[in-house]
């Protein structure tokens, strides 16, 4: 099944300009009422993995879609960062978001690493932290 997506315009800083609050119960990333089911990093019982772990890797697509300044979809910065970095902000609500939505974020990592010299001009910048291959 195709999902369609939407691509916004964000401002100079990053931040999507939206009116509405997050809610935390729903999807962070579409903020949608869906029969998929939702699925929270903060409820993993893997032992072997960290309970941030997921919003890390989730914060590090973001920071990729910041640089490149593609999102694929229209996220709400300003509520997902509330003074202590997005996976601090994700794990203390313990956020939940659609596989299908957090793949079109993925997919994002996946276009970096496909084109070195974007990858390399973000580890110069510091901008980006992701493990060398």
């Amino acid at each position: 099944m195709l999902k369609r997506i939407n691509i916004v315009n964000i401002d100079n800083t990053g931040a999507e300009k939206f009116k509405n609050q997050i809610d935390w119960k729903e999807c962070v990333v579409c903020q949608a009422k869906t029969r998929e089911d939702l699925q929270c990093p903060a409820d993993n019982k893997r032992r072997d993995v960290d309970v941030g772990a997921g919003y890390q890797s989730f914060d590090a697509c973001i920071q990729i879609c910041c640089a490149m300044n593609w999102f694929p979809s229209s996220l709400n910065l300003e509520q997902l960062n509330k003074g202590h970095g997005i996976p601090e902000t994700l794990q203390k609500h313990k956020a939940k978001w659609h596989k299908s939505c957090r793949t079109n974020y993925l997919i994002s990592r996946y276009i970096v690493r496909k084109n070195e010299n974007i990858l390399l001009k973000l580890r110069k910048s510091r901008r980006l932290r992701l493990p060398v291959k």
